[in-house]
């Protein structure tokens, strides 16, 4: 077993992390982040699907989205009709290429559903066929696979950019976190 990291290696990797983030963020399309905020406010159900971390932070704006009152459903785990003409599909993948998502992606086009894709690769497979594409373009380089490997700037990024359309959506919709926390599921 190796010695624990220096406290030095941990500040610079949380230093990377937070600046990769806002680089990130300053980088998404303003105009299509309120395409999407309408796109959620317009439809009957909103079907959510991302897979690995991805789903992870899928599932976080699920919850919020229900704590909304919308009406909510997670594709491969909520069993439910198929999306229609009235559902929007929103599927996280940093790749863009990744088979379920593709998958889920086609069911609801094919289904009339509109679909939106937020992803690192805007030029990928899932991007192509979305009607709503919120590119989130994380740095590159060296530091980013010592400090943040794998998806990480993608996924964190992700979450926190659900969470301010969640402000967006309070507003539109007329929700408080009073209102909210009327449909919160803990009941201690």
């Amino acid at each position: 077993m190796s010695p624990a990291p220096a406290r030095g290696t941990r500040k610079r990797a949380l230093r990377y992390i937070t600046d990769s983030i806002k680089t990130t963020i300053d980088s998404i399309d303003c105009a299509m982040t309120d395409e999407l905020v309408d796109a959620i406010v317009a439809s009957d159900r909103i079907f959510l699907y991302g897979a690995g971390r991805s789903g992870f932070v899928a599932r976080c704006f699920t919850m919020r989205l229900g704590h909304l009152g919308r009406k909510v459903v997670r594709f491969s785990i909520d069993e439910t009709s198929p999306p229609g003409l009235s559902d929007l599909s929103i599927i996280i993948s940093g790749t863009g290429e990744t088979h379920s998502s593709l998958l889920y992606g086609r069911v609801a086009k094919d289904a009339g559903a509109r679909v939106a894709v937020i992803t690192e690769a805007a030029g990928s497979s899932l991007a192509r066929m979305a009607d709503i594409t919120i590119t989130l373009t994380a740095p590159v380089g060296a530091d980013r696979s010592r400090y943040a490997p794998m998806g990480t700037i993608f996924e964190d990024t992700a979450l926190i950019f659900l969470d301010t359309l969640v402000v967006d959506l309070m507003e539109r919709l007329g929700e408080t976190e009073e209102t909210m926390r009327r449909r919160h599921g803990q009941l201690y």
